[in-house]
């Protein structure tokens, strides 16, 4: 068994550990990669979600830039914006973003011209309202004639049994 002498082998013990805790800049650099579009990684297998390199990152980040952790996603508990903001101020390197800007615009077109389509300037929303109006009407007045027709057929086995008793 080995003892250890507090007052002699702890500060070295603590240089050596010291020395084993990567640099920020390096332990980040695959998530970095992942987020670069053009690097092709999938969403499954970035290293966010990772649960053991997230809080390591997190930890190595807090000793120098804990007052941007108000940047992290409250609802996932990503730091994406917290790394890119470290790129952007301490190497001056703007991370590449996927491009969704692009694909909102060619929603919203394609929206525009359903708007167009439409007949007398209507919405779709409001021709939409119509037809499930409609549609609950049609709905209801089936149930209606349903309903009718138990009871109908209720009223036809009672009369059955009543003369099938008689008998």
């Amino acid at each position: 068994m080995h003892k250890i002498s507090i007052q002699k082998d702890l500060p070295q013990i603590s240089k050596s550990l010291a020395s084993t805790v990567p640099l920020l800049d390096e332990y980040l650099d695959d998530y970095i990669e992942a987020l670069d579009p053009d690097n092709g990684i999938e969403e499954s297998y970035h290293p966010k979600h990772d649960k053991l390199f997230t809080w390591r990152a997190m930890r190595l980040m807090s000793r120098n830039h804990l007052t941007m952790f108000g940047l992290v996603t409250k609802d996932s508990g990503d730091f994406e914006e917290i790394v890119r903001k470290i790129w952007v101020e301490e190497k001056g390197i703007e991370i590449p973003r996927a491009e969704k800007v692009e694909v909102e615009e060619e929603l919203e077109d394609g929206l525009e011209e359903e708007d167009h389509l439409m007949e007398d300037g209507e919405k779709k929303e409001d021709t939409m309202d119509i037809e499930d109006k409609e549609d609950k009407d049609d709905r209801i007045e089936k149930d209606k004639d349903s309903a009718e027709t138990v009871k109908e057929e209720e009223k036809d086995d009672t009369e059955n049994s009543a003369e099938k008793a008689k008998d």
